[in-house]
């Protein structure tokens, strides 16, 4: 059975303009549990994490590698893979995504990924030598999106402060339009009834060996079948499982923090992949 979050994963896709091509959970639901086999990239894309060596990855690269087990994902851009470059930016404007990129290739293979969290799209006309007096730029924005056009003429002939100014303003406006787009959204969550989604803390979930753990866990679970929560726990957690045994009931205690670890690393999978990129900039 598909998880409640893939299943409001795959309702979410859906209500897309485009639609994306996706199967409905009648269809999908029943390969839910089923061994996905994935294409060959690379050995240590296919394997489990070294926790030792997790702090060598970026977030950038854990948050490629998570969404990398998204199912959704998967069919998605196996789907896209020979699209036309609009339904290729479809499937990465969906997944949090500036470029389109398949789920088989490593971290390092082709275009390296990365997240609207964390990056901006920009388009320049300084050198009328390659794009002319006027450059026209083929892009709709697109729901969730602001365009902001910079002067740098000002900046250059009269003074820098120009700039700063500029940079002032550009950010008092996305602030404001931050306010008003998240009170739309709070009146359509009310109006469907839905209930906001739970957002989880920064630490000690995003440390990197705790996020190599994680990853670990639903790849053990969920792409090897034979494996549950509590026997996928017990091999990546180890001494979080032994510490079950200091507990009234060890066995209930261990299947309470599997089931938590599970619905951490699933949301982590489907949600806050995007989050990750974040920790990159801070560092």
């Amino acid at each position: 059975m598909a998880s409640k979050i893939e299943e409001e994963y795959r309702e979410r896709l859906a209500r897309t303009a485009a639609g994306l091509g996706i199967t409905s959970d009648s269809d999908s639901s029943a390969e839910s549990s089923a061994l996905i086999e994935l294409p060959l990239r690379s050995e240590l894309s296919l394997g489990y994490m070294d926790v030792t060596e997790a702090e060598n990855l970026s977030y950038t690269e854990f948050a490629w590698k998570f969404l990398c087990l998204n199912r959704i994902f998967i069919e998605e851009s196996n789907e896209k893979i020979n699209g036309t470059k609009e339904e290729k930016a479809d499937v990465a404007a969906f997944f949090s995504m500036k470029h389109f990129k398949h789920h088989s290739e490593s971290f390092q293979t082709g275009i390296t990924p990365r997240f609207n969290s964390s990056s901006i799209s920009f388009w320049s006309n300084i050198d009328t030598k390659t794009h002319g007096e006027k450059r026209s730029i083929p892009r709709k924005l697109r729901e969730e999106e602001v365009f902001v056009l910079f002067n740098l003429k000002e900046a250059s002939e009269i003074a820098e402060e120009s700039l700063d100014i500029q940079l002032r303003q550009a950010a008092y406006r996305l602030r404001r339009l931050l306010k008003k787009y998240k009170e739309i959204k709070h009146r359509e969550i009310k109006d469907t009834k839905k209930k906001k989604p739970k957002r989880l803390t920064l630490a000690p979930l995003y440390r990197k060996a705790s996020l190599a753990k994680y990853y670990n866990l639903y790849l053990a679970t969920q792409f090897h079948p034979n494996l549950n929560n509590k026997e996928a726990y017990k091999i990546h957690f180890p001494l979080e499982s032994e510490e079950c045994s200091e507990f009234d009931d060890p066995d209930e205690t261990l299947k309470d923090r599997s089931t938590r670890a599970m619905d951490h690393a699933r949301l982590i999978v489907f949600e806050d992949y995007r989050k990750l990129a974040l920790f990159d900039q801070k560092e």
